[in-house]
């Protein structure tokens, strides 16, 4: 018995689905209707932001941080968060003319020359992290210093306007990456807070699930509001190490995708600055509750 399928789809619009049954007579009968309605919730959109960087205003169209502060007031934000306890780390980078290659066939891993070969000098960068706030992501950063996982790990992806990221631990690609949890490539960091905005310096944790992080990081060179309540920012990046980044984005060519074309990036090395000074940063069995979050967000907000 032959059956026929009219279907209307749009956003915020009725789906009708008519199923019509020949039963030997001339005129079809309508045998079910079903209702649905699509896009509810409408659409978020970022056509904000493009004003935004145009100067022409713009913001985020819903949710709790549409209402972003001056560019002061988050700068004093972000330094109230770190004066509540931090720990200074490290990257050494090296910029050698480009020598990775992609591995043929699945799995695509971008293969880094051997460290031993590499005849750029080194330059470091140094960067704050908010390690009483944000104890669960810094936890997992740096251990994933401190076991040299970042080593011989390249930058992978130049965002103009917006920063830099890395962190691939497992292929270079920037598609995956591993926690210092080696049985499980995320970890969850729902304890910590966002007390944190993306404005130039800052360093953050790119979010592979939600209140998840694995190893993949960026650097702001720019502010960066449409990241804000989305991926983790848990630290900043020194003066001296901000103004060397910036300058490498800019002059450093790269095709579709923000790949870099001419140049390498890469981690020779990562640690903390000084093991002499005493570390805040928790073990992992810690367990950070919810209410000590609040209170730190709570003196974070009256120090501001």
């Amino acid at each position: 018995m032959p059956c026929l399928f009219f279907t209307m789809n749009s956003l915020r619009s009725t789906c009708v689905r008519l199923a019509v049954s020949h039963h030997g007579s001339r005129t079809p009968a309508i045998t079910r209707t079903a209702i649905r309605w699509f896009g509810s919730r409408g659409a978020r959109g970022h056509g904000w932001y493009v004003k935004y960087r145009a100067g022409e205003g713009g913001r985020h169209l819903q949710g709790e941080y549409h209402d972003r502060p001056s560019m002061e007031e988050c700068e004093a934000w972000n330094d109230a968060v770190l004066g509540l306890g931090s720990t200074r780390v490290y990257m050494d980078l090296v910029v050698e003319p480009k020598r990775s290659t992609a591995a043929e066939g699945p799995p695509n891993v971008m293969t880094v020359p051997p460290l031993e070969t590499l005849t750029a000098p080194v330059q470091r960068l140094e960067m704050d992290i908010a390690t009483t706030v944000m104890a669960k992501t810094c936890h997992n950063f740096v251990t994933l210093m401190q076991n040299q996982e970042y080593n011989s790990t390249l930058l992978y992806r130049f965002e103009k306007q917006v920063g830099l990221c890395g962190g691939d631990i497992l292929t270079n690609t920037g598609k995956t990456g591993r926690s210092h949890r080696t049985d499980r490539l995320s970890v969850s960091v729902k304890e910590d807070p966002l007390p944190m905005w993306h404005t130039a310096g800052v360093v953050s944790m790119l979010v592979s699930a939600v209140d998840e992080v694995d190893s993949r990081f960026f650097f702001c060179t720019a502010p960066s509001p449409h990241l804000d309540g989305i991926h983790r920012a848990f630290g900043r990046l020194t003066p001296e190490s901000l103004t060397p980044l910036q300058e490498l984005q800019s002059s450093i060519l790269t095709r579709g995708g923000g790949i870099p074309t001419s140049y390498d990036l890469i981690v020779v090395q990562a640690g903390i600055v000084s093991e002499d000074q005493p570390q805040t940063v928790p073990s992992s069995g810690s367990d950070s509750g919810g209410s000590e979050d609040t209170a730190a967000q709570t003196t974070a907000s009256s120090t501001v």
